[in-house]
Formats: C-alpha cells, sequence, structure tokens
C-alpha cells in the first residue's frame, strides 16, 4: 500500500445512540479533518504549539471544546475575558492560517428516532460516510495531480 500525503483526523460529539436524546443537544455530530503531512508538521503543528505555550505553558494540553466553552479545568484562566479575546484571535488565526478540509455530518436524533430500530448504530453510520467522503477527496486530489 502507497504511503498517503494526507493525515485524517476523526471526532465525534454528543451521544451516538439513537434512542436516547440529551433534550440539550439531540444531535451526533462525525467530523474529520483531511491534511496534508506537510501542513501538518510543518505550519499546524508549531503554532498549534505556540498557542499552548503561551497561554497554558505545557504543550500537552488536550483542547477539548466542552472545557474551552465552560472555562473549567485548565480553560480556568479563558474567565478573564482579555485573555479570552487574545486566545480566540489566536486560536481563529491557525484555523484560518492552515490549508485543511473538514468534512462533518450530523444526525438529528429526534428526526429518525421512529426509523432508529431499521438504521445501522449511528457512529458506523456515519463513520461509513465520512470514510467515502475521504475516498472521494483522495481520487479527486489524485486526478487533480495528473
Amino acid at each position: 500500500m502507497a504511503d498517503s500525503k494526507y493525515i485524517i483526523f476523526i471526532d465525534e460529539s454528543g451521544d451516538h445512540i439513537l434512542d436516547f436524546t440529551n433534550q440539550q443537544y439531540s444531535v451526533f455530530v462525525l467530523a474529520c479533518c483531511i491534511i496534508k503531512k506537510g501542513e501538518y508538521l510543518h505550519n499546524l503543528l508549531p503554532k498549534f504549539t505556540d498557542i499552548k505555550l503561551k497561554y497554558f505553558h505545557n504543550d500537552g494540553i488536550i483542547f477539548h471544546e466542552r472545557e474551552i466553552h465552560k472555562k473549567i479545568n485548565e480553560f480556568s484562566l479563558l474567565k478573564n475575558r482579555d485573555i479570552l479575546n487574545n486566545f480566540m484571535t489566536d486560536f481563529n488565526n491557525l484555523i484560518i492560517g492552515i490549508d485543511y478540509t473538514l468534512v462533518a455530518t450530523v444526525i438529528n436524533k429526534p428526526a429518525i428516532k421512529i426509523k432508529a430500530e431499521r438504521l445501522p448504530h449511528a457512529y458506523h453510520l456515519r463513520a461509513n460516510y465520512v470514510l467515502k467522503e475521504y475516498k472521494n477527496f483522495l481520487k479527486k486530489t489524485t486526478l487533480q495531480m495528473i
């Protein structure tokens, strides 16, 4: 198998169980970020590390959306409005300055609850979709290089 020029990161948000719906967050999201290895190593990783060190003095910190949003644990320093504004500006500039492709898929659980017993597991259903999109992405980029 040929070595890919890309790295794919996949993450989910929400509960994948279709027969249980949290009224405050009734969706299941599966997303992937596709990035060239060189872009990751030479652009994203150094800039992301800089942000981690600038605000947390630790490059091992893991950015969890929930902790950032609630400003808890290591992210409690974001309760300071000035720090929060600077952090968000730096983080947004990082995201804007990176060349990547994002593929996301969402299940609105209340909308499909009736069909849930006939559907495959939500995670498998959405993972299949994301991986097909990744395959299509690879086909398109290969054709563009010819």
